[in-house]
């Protein structure tokens, strides 16, 4: 039996003014699982996120493998818990890719041997070995997010969170980092306005709004719901729309329809 290696229990946050941004959340994720956090702006999936490992703390607990994330375990914590930022830019500030995918087992204390050979993995696993040597503001958008992966994966964490991982990819880009992130063995909690992704790498997803989880299950299950989806300013993935319309009227082929 899966045992849980992110927990929430009661967190609430605010930001400045004062308005929650988190309400009460109370979630557990398993090892091993791929979660789809979604909502509309202003939900709090990013600050969710950055909960898991130590960006933020709000009140209530927040649990990584069993242990509570505070200010004593936040080293701990982060080497178990990856965080791929939205613009991968806040991720690649050193001269060279190498550099940058060095920095956090560098900071982990490990020798020069060790470090270069998992630079060597991180750049193999996500197909930029040969980027090692150039400066990561030459690197296209898809190119950027793959190295600011390979920054995280170098730490050789339990789990990778990932906020809105696909945001400025063209179609090809975007094609190949979901196959590598379904090969990932790793556990994943993406945040994405992207519902066709979180339909092809998700288990389950977890909707939020106004800071409060009002759905919690199976991917297909709420992601089909569009009247669920709709009261929360969402739409159904098209590739799920389709899949109930082949189901519910297919024709003597087994495809759908389609009056003009």
């Amino acid at each position: 039996m899966h045992k849980p290696i992110l927990e929430t229990e009661s967190l609430t946050f605010a930001y400045h003014d004062g308005k929650p941004v988190l309400d009460s959340v109370t979630l557990s994720i398993l090892h091993g699982d791929s979660v789809g956090i979604i909502g509309p702006n202003g939900a709090g999936k990013s600050t969710l996120l950055m909960h898991y490992n130590g960006i933020l703390r709000g009140e209530g607990v927040v649990r990584v493998d069993g242990t509570e994330v505070s200010k004593a375990t936040l080293k701990e914590i982060r080497r178990k818990v990856g965080w791929v930022a939205q613009d991968s830019n806040d991720q690649l500030f050193m001269p060279t890719l190498f550099d940058d995918v060095a920095f956090g087992p560098l900071n982990m204390g490990l020798g020069e041997e060790e470090v270069r050979a998992r630079v060597r993995e991180a750049l193999e696993l996500v197909g930029m070995t040969e980027f090692a040597g150039r400066p990561p503001h030459h690197l296209s958008g898809g190119e950027k997010k793959s190295a600011a992966i390979a920054t995280v994966l170098s730490m050789r964490p339990e789990v990778i969170l990932m906020d809105e991982p696909t945001n400025d990819l063209d179609h090809a880009s975007r094609r190949r980092l979901i196959e590598f992130l379904k090969g990932l063995d790793v556990t994943k909690v993406i945040a994405s306005h992207d519902l066709e992704m979180i339909a092809d790498l998700c288990r389950r997803v977890v909707l939020l709004d106004k800071g409060r989880v009002v759905a919690d299950g199976a991917a297909m299950e709420i992601l089909s719901d569009e009247g669920l989806l709709s009261a929360h300013r969402l739409e159904a993935p098209l590739s799920v729309v389709l899949g109930r319309l082949r189901r519910e009227s297919p024709d003597e082929s087994g495809q759908v329809t389609v009056e003009q």
